[in-house]
């Protein structure tokens, strides 16, 4: 019923107007599109299922991942051993069970569908494993081989972490944090006020799901106190998700932050790990209330990265200190600024940051103030006065690989092409010389993992052609950090069975140049013109034009059915430097949607094979946003649209993602309607399909019912395809196969067959 229910045209009085697809034409694929493709897209989670995941290099030579068939979830924990050269299970995934609320919304957030062993923690000092598993936890001693497993407890364990010596494990449970004695198997709850709205030791939505920080307490470095996070959501709007396949199930209820209401009150606070009294760590919380990221960084004191709500400035602080201890007499915790930064527009998040070295008082920190991207060196008794830029402004970089104390320099990722992204290395030191190229003559998408000690690493390789590579390294010479190639970690992803035919291509335009991904039938003949689908995203913080191959395999598959599929990446996306990002400040919608017609436009004069007569536009999330957007303020280029879980109130938005861009909506009114797709919604002219999963708690269904409420009272004709019971990311094999064929065939009826009639 589900099957059927997806592959016809869904017609609710009360939620859409019916258009004239109840019967649409049979469409039956040619027969160079595979028609196991999807079913084989689907059970693979995109062909990613099977490759290694979690990858963790030792100092002993050896590799630990997580790895699954290439068709199941269930991930084992896989040891990669340099002796032999060859990898076998180290411990295998286990029995299933049923995940409670908080482990599959923490999953939602990391877009994982990962089952069996999902994570695992290496403890370096005492070279032990710590193996969540759910109401227990394995650790793992890897020089004797023997386990020990907690008790169970009746609730899982969230967010296990081994104190700095070994002897201690701290988790949530039931919202309150506990400190468990491993070698007496005793356990200390540290914080007793669990309520509906008062959590401890755990990262609040907002933290999780838009500033990359799902961490909410945080060791010593003697293992004897420990700095937790505790959030109060009791001012927050209630949001409920109910089953409307079963009315009889009570429905599901979050506190969620909408644009211009309550965030969650979130303090810090350090405790004894053998309990005790309690620390509030204070800062102008009323002025900077978000918590961008803290820690407590061997020898020093632990810090909070803080924001204002605007998220315009951000200041880095300590907590006094004394002896390593909390000072002493002073119950508030006081805090002292160490470093600010301060931007008109936002402050992007680096959650790398701040990096404190081990065997000197510098940390490194990394900026957008010069326009791009810059990686520092600060001293920590003068931050501010003495800052040393190690790389000059990179709009592509991309983060910290390895930092080489030793050898005072730096491995990172970056390119001077935000297509590809390639290894560098740069000198840590006060007069550092120029980044030193490590992957010449490589285009692709590259990466790479060490050890703590850093002569053992995995480098990752993706070629713009070919499968992608887990190369593992060892290094000898200092002059090589990348070392000579050892052996490599095997890949049982599996392959679609077919080439990309991509070309990746820039656009000069006076506002551009844009960056573009063609993706044209693998039988392409210049002789014919074809439809064209613009995949689009569009949003911040988001790239989705680049060298790696493995992202255009549904588009292969879509083209293959006679359309020339584009993706293009315009104003505001990232990597491309401060104000190129920062364009779309105020305004979500205006500049990169214009954006995307000059360059669909452009590319179109050098490319007469695309029928710009005929041209459809799909996105998912902010790319159903601007698809909805395009089809209704842009029908003279974009002919039809598909609109997946869009955004289409930012009202009805979280306050940390939308602020960021737009401000409160009782700042700046403006900004909010002309942002809203419901201000458009009554000039919509050309056939739209809205899709949104019932159970989505990121981009909740009501989006999608108020543009279809909408639009029906405009009298405008549209589909609507809910999917009962999904989330914000579709799973399930069968639900995405028919989803697919679903929005091939309104492509296909739109563009190919409407036109032949």
């Amino acid at each position: 019923m589900i099957k059927a229910a997806l592959t016809l045209f869904v017609c609710i009085a009360s939620l859409t107007a019916c258009t004239g697809l109840q019967d649409p034409t049979p469409y039956h694929s040619p027969s160079l599109a595979d028609p196991a493709f999807l079913n084989t897209y689907a059970e693979t989670f995109r062909f990613s299922r099977g490759a290694p995941r979690s990858i963790t290099p030792l100092d002993d030579g050896s590799v630990l991942f997580l790895q699954s068939p290439s068709r199941a979830p269930t991930q084992s924990l896989m040891r990669y051993d340099p002796e032999s050269r060859s990898t076998a299970p180290l411990i295998a995934s286990g029995e299933q069970r049923e995940l409670t609320a908080e482990e599959r919304a923490r999953l939602e957030r990391t877009r994982s569908t990962a089952r069996g062993i999902r994570s695992f923690n290496h403890h370096p000092e005492s070279n032990t494993l710590l193996i969540p598993r759910g109401t227990s936890i394995t650790i793992l001693d890897l020089d004797s081989g023997e386990s020990i497993d907690t008790q169970e407890f009746d609730a899982p364990l969230i967010d296990p972490q081994l104190s700095p010596d070994g002897a201690l494990l701290a988790y949530v449970r039931n919202a309150d944090l506990y400190a468990y004695d491993i070698a007496s198997r005793t356990e200390t709850r540290l914080t007793s006020d669990a309520s509906e709205h008062i959590s401890s030791g755990l990262a609040e939505f907002v933290a999780q799901e838009e500033m990359d920080r799902s961490r909410g307490f945080w060791w010593s470095p003697d293992s004897k106190h420990i700095l937790y996070q505790r959030t109060d959501t009791s001012m927050l709007e209630t949001f409920s998700i109910a089953d409307p396949r079963n009315p009889a199930k009570p429905a599901q209820t979050w506190p969620y932050p909408r644009a211009g209401t309550a965030n969650a009150l979130v303090t810090l606070h350090i405790i004894p790990a053998a309990g005790g009294d309690v620390l509030d760590v204070q800062w102008e919380r009323d002025e900077f209330p978000y918590v961008a990221t803290a820690g407590w960084p061997n020898s020093k004191a632990p810090y909070l990265l803080v924001q204002n709500r605007k998220q315009t400035e951000q200041q880095l602080r300590w907590v006094v200190m004394h002896n390593h201890v909390p000072q002493a007499g002073d119950r508030r915790g006081h805090t002292i600024l160490n470093h600010a930064e301060s931007d008109p527009s936002w402050i992007n998040l680096d959650q790398q940051m701040p990096h404190y070295l081990e065997n000197n008082p510098n940390l490194l920190w990394t900026t957008e103030r010069n326009g791009a991207w810059q990686l520092e060196l600060h001293t920590l008794t003068t931050l501010g006065a003495t800052r040393v830029a190690l790389i000059p402004p990179t709009p592509n970089y991309r983060g910290i690989c390895h930092v080489d104390e030793s050898n005072d320099r730096v491995i990172y990722r970056a390119a001077d092409d935000p297509r590809f992204v390639n290894l560098y290395s740069a000198d840590m030191s006060y007069e550092p010389g120029p980044p030193t190229l490590l992957t010449p003559n490589q285009p692709g998408i590259h990466n790479a993992v060490f050890s703590k000690d850093g002569k053992t690493l995995v480098h990752t390789f993706t070629p713009l052609h070919g499968e992608p590579q887990y190369l593992v390294r060892h290094v000898t010479d200092p002059a090589n950090p990348l070392g000579k190639i050892i052996g490599s970690l095997p890949n049982n992803a599996e392959q679609p069975g077919f080439d990309i035919n991509l070309s990746l291509e820039t656009i000069n335009h006076p506002d551009g140049p844009f960056h573009a991904a063609i993706i044209k039938p693998r039988n392409f003949s210049p002789a014919r013109k074809y439809p064209v689908i613009v995949h689009v995203y569009g949003g911040p913080h988001s790239q989705r034009v680049s060298a790696n191959p493995r992202q255009y395999f549904l588009d292969q598959y879509f083209a293959d059915h006679g359309f020339i599929v584009l993706w293009i990446d315009g104003r505001g996306t990232p990597y491309r430097g401060r104000d190129w990002e920062r364009i779309i400040k105020g305004n979500f919608i205006n500049i990169p949607l214009q954006d995307q017609v000059n360059a669909f436009h452009t590319l179109a004069k050098s490319h007469p094979e695309m029928d710009t007569s005929r041209v459809g536009i799909f996105g998912w999330s902010f790319g159903g946003y601007f698809s909805a957007m395009a089809a209704m303020r842009h029908p003279e280029t974009f002919h039809c649209a598909v609109a997946g879980a869009p955004v289409c109130e930012w009202e009805d938005y979280d306050t940390h993602y939308t602020e960021r861009y737009i401000g409160t909506p009782q700042a700046n009114p403006d900004a909010y309607e002309v942002s809203n797709v419901l201000t458009y919604a009554d000039q919509l002219t050309v056939p739209l399909l809205i899709i949104h999963g019932t159970a989505d708690d990121n981009v909740y269904m009501t989006h999608s019912l108020k543009l279809s409420d909408a639009l029906t009272r405009a009298g405008l004709p549209h589909d609507f395809l809910p999917l009962a019971g999904h989330t914000h990311m579709v799973a399930e094999p069968e639900i995405v196969e028919q989803l697919y064929t679903r929005i091939i065939r309104f492509f296909q009826h739109h563009l190919i067959e409407s036109n032949a009639e």
